[in-house]
């Protein structure tokens, strides 16, 4: 397996909404597919506003690798 490469990210949970923002403060989600995580970010935190400092590593089981970097 060689170096996964993922995206440095800030996920922002307030209630039930989920914000997902890059290192340049831009805004994803349903843009990049990232909203796909929301219920994982809801089911997992326990907290109603919480902000997490990651890096985001996609991995397509079927492909046995991980997209490109800025792609979901």
């Amino acid at each position: 397996m060689g170096c996964l490469a993922g995206n440095r990210m800030q996920v922002h949970r307030v209630g039930d909404a989920v914000h997902y923002f890059s290192r340049a403060r831009n805004e994803h989600g349903a843009m990049a597919s990232y909203s796909a995580f929301d219920r994982v970010v809801r089911d997992q935190l326990n907290q109603e506003r919480v902000i997490l400092d990651c890096e985001i590593v996609i991995w397509n089981k079927t492909r046995r690798a991980s997209p490109r970097q800025g792609r979901v």
